[in-house]
């Protein structure tokens, strides 16, 4: 046998990948040569390729495995060589992938993706590149990189779309078994200036091609946001959550964007990473994956997971792969690898569809719809005999015309790689051939059209169709259209609307709303028939639609109607027994008797949604009404009411008697209201417990010669609104705090901005709450009114005489002049405090009790009246029977507008506080705390300086006022500012070394001293909501505004970038993480926030 050395001494080898090229030939080694190639192959069966071939290391980007050149350039669309300085991937990674073990560094290529690359190799995959001048194509033998060589296909960031050619390529590859691997980054995150970026490049696949729309059912959304997530689904046989590389834990996105899934457009696609705060849904998706056809799709909203941190030193690099998320990304996306790589075994499809209509005039068309599961990959359909087209081999909607009347048989065959599967319908469409005699029928139900939540007052609609060849004029061929209702507790409701007048074309449709409406307040099903009525219709088959069903989830404040009976409609006086025997009552399911009459000699009006048709009428004393059959079984607080009519105007309803019964023997009492004199209709609810039962009888009995007439009936149940509960007194002192909670429900807004099922509050308010159940229905509970007593700041006066002393209410003695702290006890028995001013007066014996506060400095006091900042005065008896020095605590209260010390003066010296809270997005650390900034050693609380400005409430909101403080670590500050502030309203104005500058969404009224405002706890307390979220409940002020001039920009990611290749230090503006160093991750945070700017009235 021949050496391998004897080999090289006639061949020269080149290994590249999984390539042998043959340098020097001869035809007797051939056999030889073919079998070694084979060989080798078979040895590494899972390839995967990596592009490189859109933009992808355009601008700040590195998505590539390798490179040994940087050569190219992106002016406003694809790569120019020798036109710039970008990364050039090779083909083949190099050095050889041959080498790499377990301990090999990500350095060993140069790429931001090699780490990635590396892990691949360690799964004994072979990898290469798509270089920028490769072509995506499948099933083109004369190109080398072809996908079908390939086992897996993974784009990170796409910069350039794809072609019509490309598009069909990789969703061939992905539907005959390859594995796709869709990396996004956030809106607006175009690097080759062409005009595109990667989520609208992905969606172009998907939306924009011509195999299928949305194959995969996964949608980018076009946001930008920046969080970490462990908001993660139980799922504990997932293959990329609990895969080989390890269990995933936490996801980090740094400027990346969500996906909505479809699971209408791909059955089997499904979510696996969500935003922080949301359910398990088809929105705000981080990581998704499908199956289409043999093959998976796996996808990501954001590039920076897969960032290895190394790679083209032109670009700003970050350690996203190992560095974030405690190393999750690195087990997430070897997972999904993995699990794109592993071969799927492919069940065959199951076949099926449906027609519309399934009976047509011969010369009409149909149209026949897939209805097929299991993924299948190819069509094969068989529309019967003298259809047009006779066969079709899309997945459809088809329209089909026959030219041959009659009963045709339709099949389909559908099949992907694990096998086919056919469906015959036999004699399933009926061609009419004699369609010159009038045909109408019921062609779908518009309304209504889909319900989640109970509703009242649903409109019905249908659209009819005339099947026949000719016009039908319904002056002379009027049309009954029929709806029939079955409700979640099997009552039955019909409707029928006539159309009498106009026409309507040969294959024409007509919306047809009824003029009555229709309740659906309670959870379950709800099945819809409707047909057409037409005496001189031929053809029957046409008239109504397949039983439509209409799903209506738990609701909150729905009250479901269990019966109304609004009498119908009579000619003339009509006893009840003919009138049920003539179905005309609403409730043909309900039984109607008694020895009243229906009349219509008067008919109701004057109360809302008065039916104004025939009613009940009690010509006098014994007659009676009795409604029976009703079942209440499933039904608890029901309540009854009616509209009612009494002959004598004195009358209070007294004497009309109202029972309810469950066997028809013994009856018990409801309630009437008292009706008001005279003797116009009302509408009336009665008290009374009505029992559950399945069959619940109604009475009306009338007791006396007074004449009633009764109509619109209705018996409801009530559903109780969400209340909300208090841990304790919801009137307390101010310091003290209560809980409020409402019911457990999937989500809720207070309306404070908090979104938990339980805020604690500690300030004075209304507080009420929207919550919503996993239906999307929502309810607004009943308010809370919260009262906190507030601190009182007010002016004591105490008089002694010269010479003695006095015990304050905190037991310290005092005898002196001086500044004395004492409490007092409001109404709640908060303790208040009360600053107070020790003077000296002479007061004669004779004045003492015939003046007041303000005459104190020239006579003497009988009581004293003490000011509150509230506006509420208290009096306190001030009297001593003693002449002589008396000893006056008084002082001035701020903000009260009151002269308190008598001198002439209001406020003086006085300042009002304003107690702020902001937080500052990148020096946010978690917790709701910040970098300290200034001194972290000798002042580890301090954050950072800001100014706080107050701007006028008018345009053009001029700056009035302004204080600059230092913040904590809390992002809490104290700012203090005149007292002319005082009573007025102004905006508040934030700025900061590096922040945009940020205002108030409102104006704050300063009416009471201190003031509170928090910038952080939700995103509307910013003017336009410019807010940057943090965590759930928690905002900071966006920054990177290097140069101040309100907006994030490339300038200010210039400065940031120049300084971190410095790695300057200090006390600086591009240092916009607050670490004391300006490195990649201030580039990261400027670059996450380009494009924002001031936003201010």
């Amino acid at each position: 046998m021949m050496s391998l050395y004897n080999l090289e001494s006639l061949f020269s080898f080149s290994s590249n990948g999984n390539r042998l090229l043959l340098r020097k030939s001869l035809p007797f080694l051939f056999s030889f040569f073919f079998s070694l190639i084979v060989s080798y192959s078979e040895a590494q069966t899972i390839k995967v390729l990596f592009d490189a071939s859109k933009a992808e290391s355009a601008g700040n980007a590195d998505w590539v495995v390798d490179a040994n050149s940087y050569n190219i350039g992106f002016g406003s669309g694809p790569a120019v060589l020798n036109s710039g300085n970008e990364a050039n991937a090779q083909s083949i990674p190099s050095p050889t992938q041959s080498n790499i073990t377990g301990s090999t560094s990500e350095t060993y290529w140069s790429g931001a993706l090699s780490y990635w690359g590396i892990d691949c190799v360690n799964r004994n995959y072979i990898v290469e590149s798509l270089p920028y001048n490769g072509q995506i194509t499948y099933g083109n033998s004369g190109n080398l990189q072809d996908l079908s060589n390939y086992d897996v296909f993974i784009v990170c960031e796409p910069n350039i779309l794809f072609t019509a050619i490309e598009k069909t390529a990789i969703l061939n590859f992905v539907a005959n078994g390859g594995g796709l691997f869709m990396v996004a980054d956030h809106t607006i995150s175009d690097r080759n200036n062409d005009g595109e970026d990667s989520p609208f490049i992905w969606n172009d696949l998907m939306t924009n091609n011509s195999v299928q729309s949305n194959p995969f059912g996964i949608t980018f959304d076009l946001v930008d946001f920046s969080q970490t997530t462990s908001n993660i689904p139980s799922l504990p046989s997932d293959s990329i959550l609990h895969g080989p590389a390890g269990n995933v834990t936490q996801v980090q996105f740094a400027g990346g964007t969500s996906m909505t899934l479809d699971p209408v457009a791909n059955s089997t696609v499904e979510g696996v990473v969500y935003k922080t705060g949301s359910s398990f849904g088809n929105s705000n998706v981080m990581v998704a994956y499908a199956r289409y056809g043999s093959g998976k799709v796996a996808a990501i909203g954001d590039s920076s997971p897969c960032d290895d941190g190394t790679g083209d030193s032109n670009d700003g690099l970050f350690f996203g792969y190992t560095g974030d998320a405690a190393g999750n990304h690195r087990k997430l996306l070897m997972n999904a690898t993995i699990w794109l790589a592993t071969p799927t075994t492919v069940t065959a499809p199951v076949a099926d569809f449906t027609a519309n209509p399934l009976a047509v005039c011969l010369g009409l068309s149909n149209t026949f719809t897939n209805t097929s599961t299991g993924s299948p990959t190819s069509y094969s359909w068989n529309f019967g005999s003298g259809a047009s087209p006779a066969t079709a081999t899309t997945v459809g909607p088809h329209t089909v015309t026959y030219s041959s009347a009659g009963l045709k048989t339709i099949s389909l065959t559908v099949s992907n790689s694990g096998g086919s599967n056919t469906v015959t319908k036999v004699n399933y469409v009926e061609v009419d051939g004699n369609c010159s005699t009038e045909d109408v029928g019921v062609l779908s139900l518009l309304s209504p059209a889909s319900m989640s939540c109970p509703a009242t007052g649903n409109s019905l609609q249908v659209r009819i169709k005339n099947y026949g060849a000719t016009a039908i004029n319904f002056s002379t061929s009027p049309v009954d259209v029929q709806i029939q209702i079955t409700d979640p507790v099997s009552t039955v409701q019909s409707f029928t609307q006539t159309i009498s007048s106009g026409s309507l074309a040969a294959n024409s449709t007509m919306d047809v709303t009824f003029s009555g409406a229709y309740d659906m307040t309670t959870s379950g099903n709800y099945v819809f028939n409707s047909t057409t009525i037409l005496a001189s219709d031929v053809n029957p088959l046409n008239d109504g639609i397949i039983a439509t069903n209409i799903s209506v989830g738990p609701g909150y404040q729905s009250d479901f109607i269990l019966f109304s009976e609004n009498m119908g409609i009579v000619s003339t006086t009509t006893a009840i027994s003919s009138h049920e025997t003539n179905n005309g009552f609403q409730n043909t399911a309900l039984t109607f008797s008694g020895t009243a009459d229906i009349r219509i000699t008067t008919f109701s009006t004057g109360y809302p949604n008065a039916s104004g048709n025939a009613n009940v009428f009690f010509t006098g004393s014994g007659r009676n009404f009795i409604i029976s059959g009703i079942n209440s079984t499933t039904f608890s607080n029901l309540q009854l009411s009616l509209g009612i009519l009494k002959s004598v105007s004195g009358s209070t309803g007294s004497d009309m008697l109202v029972q309810v019964s469950t066997d028809g023997t013994n009856y018990a009492n409801l309630t009437m209201p008292a009706l008001p004199a005279g003797t116009a209709w009302n509408y009336t609810t009665l008290t009374g417990t009505i029992p559950s039962t399945p069959n619940l009888r109604i009475k009306f009995t009338t007791t006396s010669a007074t004449q009633f007439r009764i109509d619109d009936i209705s018996l409801v149940e009530q559903v109780t609104v969400p209340i909300i509960s208090a841990s304790g007194p919801v009137n307390f002192c101010q310091g003290s705090d209560v809980t409020l909670s409402v019911a457990t429900a999937t989500s809720y807004l207070w309306s404070n901005g908090m979104t938990t099922q339980s805020i604690v509050v500690n300030a004075s308010g209304n507080y009420s709450v929207v919550v919503s159940n996993a239906s999307g229905c929502t309810a607004t509970t009943v308010p809370v009114s919260v009262s906190v007593d507030p601190v009182y700041s007010t002016t004591l006066i105490r008089y002694i005489a010269q010479g003695s002393s006095y015990t304050l209410p905190n037991l310290q003695t005092v005898s002196t002049t001086g500044m004395y702290p004492v409490s007092y006890q409001t109404i709640l028995g908060c303790d208040s405090t009360i600053i107070t001013d020790l003077r000296v007066v002479v007061v004669n014996d004779n004045d003492l009790c015939t003046t007041d506060a303000c005459n104190l400095l020239t006579g003497a006091v009988s009581h004293v009246q003490v000011n509150t900042d509230d506006g509420n005065p208290c009096t306190i008896d001030g009297c001593n029977p003693l002449s002589g020095v008396y000893h006056i605590l008084i002082s001035e209260i701020c903000g009260n507008g009151i002269d308190d010390n008598c001198n002439g003066q209001i406020d003086e010296g006085c300042s009002v506080t304003l107690n702020l809270k902001v937080l500052i997005s990148g020096f946010y650390i978690g917790n709701n705390l910040l970098q300290p900034t200034i001194d972290p050693v000798n002042f580890p609380t301090v954050c950072d300086t800001i100014i706080v400005e107050l701007h006028s409430n008018v345009s053009p909101y001029a700056i009035l006022y302004s204080d600059k403080k230092t913040i904590n670590v809390s992002g809490n500050g104290v700012f203090t500012f005149p007292s002319a502030v005082l009573n007025g309203s102004f905006y508040i104005v934030v700025k900061h070394r590096n922040t945009i500058e940020t205002w108030s969404s409102a104006a704050v009224s300063f009416a009471v001293n201190p003031v509170t405002y928090n910038f952080s706890n939700a995103v509307n307390k910013a003017f336009g909501n410019n807010l940057k979220f943090l965590e759930t409940g928690v905002y900071g002020i966006y920054n990177g505004d290097i140069d101040k001039n309100n907006v994030i920009n490339t300038t200010d990611l210039s400065a940031v970038e120049s300084n971190s290749v410095l790695f300057l230090t200090g006390y600086i503006p591009s240092d916009v993480t607050g670490n004391g160093i300006v490195e990649s991750s201030d580039q990261s945070v400027v670059e996450n926030n380009i494009g924002i700017t001031l936003l201010r009235p």
